[in-house]
């Protein structure tokens, strides 16, 4: 780019192949995909194994073996040294990037240290649950963003949130903050309080089968398409929680995200049951990015890959 006054002429440069590269990894019940990203943020290369390279739920050492391959292939068409990786992964993840197991598993079940499952790329991986990924990906490029203090919340097959509480992710002792599948959801179930997931199931838009137990997203679709009283459960049990969350935080905005999360019932009864709650100022809006826990992750690696280049002092 010309700057400033007339002078000689510039010399344009670039990083060699020494500089090395970064990894940014997503696992989900969609497979895997990896993108291999320059010092300047350009994707070198993208690979992807679909679902069938493991059917979801997928266990530990399934997902391990899945990760061993992609190594393998990530190490044939790396340009240069791999020196930043972070992974993205639908299920929580303790401070150590190990899953952690929890009762309903949409996606993995079983604990995995993804940094040692990892460790061929020869750089220990940051590893994170791909809804927190998704909300820092918001909040610096989408619907969060400039916003200090946002919960993103996620609803598809699996349910989850994010908080960005004073601009930092809230990850919680056991990376367990904002599983807002185990929330209260105020529905009465055998004379208890349920669960936003017990809520879903008594709804009618849970099923079960091959080893998983995940919210129907055709069905609950349906659902709020018809509008009538199930609708209203629906949009009433997320209601529940997520304004727990709000009162707990006073986030600044609610951010949706997810197949069913953006759907416009659940929106609009979001947006009128907030805007009723007196003393709370909270904004609803709609996630904006494709691919959200992957553009997070893959700018975190870009960050660290620059780090390890040039230190910040």
């Amino acid at each position: 780019r010309a700057d400033g006054a007339r002078g000689r002429a510039g010399t344009v440069v670039d990083f060699g192949h020494a500089a090395g590269c970064a990894v940014a990894i997503h696992a989900g019940p969609q497979g895997l995909v990896a993108q291999v990203v320059g010092p300047d943020g350009i994707v070198r290369e993208r690979l992807e194994s679909g679902p069938t390279a493991h059917d979801a739920p997928v266990s530990a050492t399934a997902l391990r073996r899945a990760l061993g391959t992609l190594v393998r292939r990530i190490d044939e068409l790396a340009p240069g040294p791999v020196r930043a990786v972070t992974v993205s992964i639908a299920n929580p993840v303790d401070r150590d990037g190990r899953t952690v197991e929890l009762p309903i598993a949409p996606y993995l079940t079983g604990r995995l240290d993804v940094p040692e499952a990892l460790s061929g790329l020869g750089v220990r991986a940051i590893v994170d649950n791909d809804v927190h990924w998704a909300a820092l990906a918001e909040r610096s490029l989408g619907a969060g963003r400039g916003i200090d203090d946002v919960v993103h919340v996620h609803l598809a097959e699996g349910m989850g949130a994010a908080v960005i509480s004073g601009g930092v992710l809230v990850r919680g002792a056991h990376g367990l903050a904002a599983e807002i599948a185990y929330a209260p959801a105020g529905v009465q179930r055998e004379g208890q309080v349920s669960a936003l997931f017990g809520a879903m199931e008594s709804i009618g838009v849970v099923v079960s089968g091959s080893g998983r137990t995940i919210v129907d997203v055709e069905r609950v679709s349906a659902v709020l398409d018809r509008g009538g009283a199930r609708a209203g459960a629906v949009v009433d049990a997320v209601r529940t929680v997520v304004l727990g969350a709000c009162r707990l935080l006073d986030p600044a905005a609610v951010v949706l995200g997810g197949s069913w999360g953006r759907h416009p019932a659940l929106v609009g009864g979001l947006r009128d049951a907030l805007a009723r709650e007196s003393g709370l100022e909270v904004e609803v809006r709609e996630r904006e990015l494709d691919e959200a826990p992957l553009v997070g992750a893959c700018r975190a690696a870009v960050s660290a890959l620059r780090d390890s280049l040039v230190p910040t002092p």
